[in-house]
């Protein structure tokens, strides 16, 4: 029988804040300590989304014998500034975000008129219940200020330890989002472009890191977890089957 853990990295859900600064080798040694004080045991699937899945890949570099496989849910990359030329402009944007949303959640304006935002951004929270429990964690200063100082974090390179290196034969599943040709409302047409090229091509990138790769195309926004939940879930599946594992395994994505 297999276990599935999840967590919220420190600073958000109901997670305390974590020390300064928020370097991606801090984020992944305290996984790896909570992982040993909770009592887990590898080996891991690692499956991580966007940032989580670079986190991943630093995860087992650093700790090789404790993960025999990952899956990468529409992967961002550690270098992204090398593959989008507005990358500097959106760190400036997200840090101002961060700052601007901890001061409008400390005058309360974050809760009183965010709600109907924070709900249609994620819909897995469906009762009143479910909903008010999302606004208690992502309509308080504490939770922009983390996204802040984890941007803040990972964003310089020379933050990472090092470029994605070579993963060997792990097995890897690569869910891959297709993004659609036509730039959304609201957004700049060759922004997207360049979006869509850079994207592109971190994938083809991040493809060659494993001679055990599996590519698996969805139809989705980037956040497959809400969209298309059922994809990840197949790919642990599937991962179970490849390393010969028990693949009873029950994952509740409510």
């Amino acid at each position: 029988m297999t276990r599935v853990v999840s967590y919220d990295r420190a600073g958000f859900g109901r997670s305390d804040p974590g020390p300064l600064p928020r370097t991606p080798t801090r984020l992944v040694n305290e996984l790896y300590s909570l992982l040993e004080r909770a009592g887990e045991r590898s080996p891991y699937i690692f499956v991580g989304h966007s940032l989580g899945a670079a986190l991943g890949r630093l995860y087992s570099g650093i700790y090789p014998q404790e993960v025999v496989g990952m899956i990468w849910v529409d992967s961002a990359h550690e270098y992204m500034q090398q593959f989008m030329s507005f990358w500097n402009s959106a760190y400036n944007v997200l840090v101002a975000s961060g700052n601007l949303g901890a001061f409008l959640a400390r005058t309360g304006l974050v809760q009183r008129f965010g709600r109907k935002l924070m709900v249609a951004n994620y819909p897995l929270a469906r009762t009143p219940e479910e909903q008010d429990e999302l606004v208690s964690q992502m309509g308080v200063p504490r939770f922009f200020e983390t996204m802040r100082d984890e941007t803040r974090g990972w964003y310089p390179p020379e933050n990472w330890t090092q470029r994605p290196q070579s993963l060997g034969d792990l097995p890897v599943i690569m869910i891959e989002v297709q993004y659609p040709p036509d730039p959304p409302r609201r957004y700049p047409p060759w922004q997207y472009q360049e979006f869509r090229q850079g994207w592109a091509e971190i994938q083809g990138e991040l493809s060659r890191l494993s001679s055990r790769v599996r590519r698996v195309p969805v139809e989705s926004s980037h956040d497959v977890m809400y969209d298309r939940p059922e994809v990840i879930v197949q790919a642990v599946q599937d991962m179970l089957d490849i390393l010969g594992y028990d693949r009873r395994v029950s994952i509740e994505m409510d």
